[in-house]
């Protein structure tokens, strides 16, 4: 498994919180450490999906290029994107 590190991990949370208007939002441990666990997780999910893109080959014409992460990663952002759209327009429904 990838590992990210507590100190990414927490400059993103407070990142996101800070760009949320939230500066001054306050986080435990656990909360960070369960955080780079799970960005971990979703690296290895973002490798495995670059690796699926492709053809299955060995040898010549096999080797993972630049292009082929930005292809990917512009479909898995996007997709993210519109399941968190999706989130906030449901939560705006419900109130």
């Amino acid at each position: 498994m990838s590992r990210v590190l507590k100190k990414n991990a927490e400059f993103a949370l407070r990142n996101a919180a800070h760009n949320s208007g939230n500066s001054g939002r306050s986080m435990t441990q656990d909360a960070i450490d369960l955080m780079a666990l799970n960005c971990s997780h979703i690296v290895d999910l973002f490798a495995m999906y670059v690796e699926q893109t492709l053809p299955p080959k060995g040898g010549r014409g096999s080797r993972i290029q630049a292009i082929h992460v930005s292809l990917a990663f512009g479909k898995m952002y996007k997709a993210m994107r519109d399941f968190m759209d999706s989130e906030n327009n449901t939560g705006e429904e419900e109130e």
